[in-house]
C-alpha cells in the first residue's frame, strides 16, 4: 500500500461501540467501492425493468392481435386493456425504482446485491442492523433528488 492509500483509509476508520460495551473498528467504504456497488445494482435494476418492459409489451400486442389488429381505432375493451397494461408497467418501474433498494437493505443481510459483492454492509451507529425508518427515510429522500 502507498503512503496516500494508508493515509485515505486512516481517515475512513471509525470505533463502533456495540450495545454491551465492545468497541469495534469498522472501515468505511471508499467512495470507488460505493460507485462499483451502485453500477451492479444499477445493471440488476436495469435488467429487470427491460425484461418487465419487455414482458409487457408483449402482453400489448397480444392484445391487440387478439382483437383483430385494431389499434388504430380500438373498441373501448382494448383501450381499457391497453391503459391496464400502461399502468402495471409505470407502477412496476416505480416498484424497481424505490422498492429495490429498501427491500434488499431490509432484510436479512442487511445489503443489495451490488453491495454484498463489493463487501459494503449497512450498519447503524451500534453496529447492528438500522431500523426500517432509516432506511426508507434515507433511500426515499436520496432518490427523489436525483
Amino acid at each position: 500500500m502507498t503512503a496516500r492509500a494508508i493515509q485515505a483509509r486512516a481517515g475512513r476508520e471509525r470505533m463502533q461501540v456495540t450495545p454491551e460495551g465492545i468497541a469495534l473498528p469498522a472501515v468505511l467504504a471508499s467512495r470507488g467501492t460505493r460507485f462499483g456497488a451502485l453500477l451492479i445494482d444499477l445493471v440488476i435494476m436495469g435488467v429487470a425493468m427491460g425484461v418487465t418492459s419487455v414482458v409487457l409489451l408483449i402482453a400489448a400486442a397480444g392484445l391487440n392481435t387478439a382483437t383483430g389488429g385494431k389499434i388504430d381505432n380500438p373498441d373501448p375493451q382494448l383501450k381499457i386493456a391497453l391503459e391496464f397494461v400502461i399502468i402495471l408497467w409505470i407502477a412496476a418501474m416505480f416498484l424497481f425504482r424505490y422498492g429495490y433498494f429498501l427491500f434488499f437493505e431490509l432484510g436479512p443481510r442487511g445489503a443489495t446485491p451490488g453491495k454484498r459483492m463489493t463487501g459494503i454492509r449497512i450498519a447503524a451507529r451500534d453496529g447492528g442492523q438500522p431500523p426500517a425508518i432509516c432506511c426508507a427515510t434515507s433511500n426515499c429522500s436520496c432518490r427523489w433528488f436525483s
